[in-house]
């Protein structure tokens, strides 16, 4: 599955190129699709609600939803036309869930790894409700109530969470996304890491204890010091500029620290690309004097057997010579 998908993904190898909403709105799915920011105001929306029954803020769904195209929105809009397609896949009854998106979607990348048309399987699998890109923005256009229903359950049951599929339920977070308890000797994990938390990730780069240490910043207002920044007065709008000031100056040192991490890995990568190269050259030329060595071999033995050969002709015709000067 994973070079059908990613062809697909990339549309090589004479494959089908997947749109971009599919393409990220899957990949939201895995992440989460709230803690971007690209569906703040469903959060927004769904933290006034009561409970997923609570159909006071359709109309505000509704409203967002129209307000945006799919494609124009891949990690917003895209992770909810994604959710929506594993949702009807599995049925499109029930509560809305984590385990259920992702059966109905395992049951669409069945279909995807077998060689069908992303269409042809979306059309099979929402009951004809998305059989192209345009009836894909026509459904968001002009939301259903069961789309409504279906935006109005996800947001509520992703309150406090990520809204991800793989975690143990949709309203669920940091490490239960990621993962906190995956043993060192693997090539990625993550350790002391929860919720809006500083903390770090290990990259394993190369042979036993060569790690890489990537620190992990609070990027939200309370990590950047403008949880208590208000413009209610001109005192407060005058300190809020230099809060401001403070929390850009903060973000480009993050930004430096990850530019050097990267830096730092694009080094690993090339020093492994050339290790890589090494030994393949090294591969080559091993069997190359191989080739050689046997090649000079059977030569050897090819005049070996052909001298004896001669010494045995030779051999023969003795007697033969003898026996012509007795017989003369």
């Amino acid at each position: 599955m994973q070079y059908t998908l990613t062809d697909g993904m990339f549309g090589r190898d004479g494959h089908e190129k997947y749109p971009e909403w599919f393409v990220e709105g899957t990949a939201q799915l895995a992440g989460g699709g709230f803690p971007t920011g690209w569906n703040t105001k469903l959060q927004q929306i769904a933290d006034g609600l009561t409970s997923e029954t609570d159909a006071s803020g359709d109309r505000a769904i509704a409203d967002y939803l129209k307000a945006y195209d799919v494609k124009g929105r891949p990690y917003g809009h895209g992770y909810l036309a994604a959710a929506y397609v594993g949702y009807l896949a599995a049925g499109g009854t029930g509560p809305v869930t984590g385990e259920a998106i992702a059966r109905g979607l395992d049951a669409v990348f069945a279909d995807l790894k077998n060689g069908r048309s992303l269409y042809d399987t979306l059309s099979a699998k929402t009951g004809g409700k998305i059989t192209s890109s345009s009836s894909l923005e026509a459904l968001f256009d002009n939301p259903s109530p069961e789309l409504v229903t279906f935006v109005r359950q996800l947001s509520v049951a992703s309150k406090g969470g990520a809204g991800s599929i793989i975690a143990g339920s949709l309203a669920a977070g940091g490490s239960s996304v990621i993962g906190s308890t995956v043993g060192q000797d693997g090539a990625f994990y993550v350790k002391n890491w929860r919720v809006g938390a500083a903390g770090k990730l290990s990259l394993s780069t190369g042979g036993y204890n060569q790690m890489i240490e990537v620190n992990l910043f609070r990027l939200d207002a309370m990590g950047l010091g403008l949880s208590d920044t208000d413009i209610l007065t001109l005192e407060d709008a005058n300190n809020g500029v230099g809060d401001i000031d403070s929390a850009i100056d903060l973000v480009s040192e993050m930004r430096s620290h990850y530019g050097a991490i990267q830096n730092r890995l694009e080094h690993t990568f090339a020093n492994l690309s050339n290790t890589v190269e090494n030994l393949t050259a090294s591969e080559s030329r091993i069997r190359d004097v191989d080739m050689a060595f046997a090649i000079t071999e059977h030569v050897r033995n090819q005049i070996l057997l052909q001298s004896g050969q001669s010494m045995l002709a030779q051999a023969n015709q003795v007697p033969n010579t003898v026996l012509s000067l007795l017989g003369a």
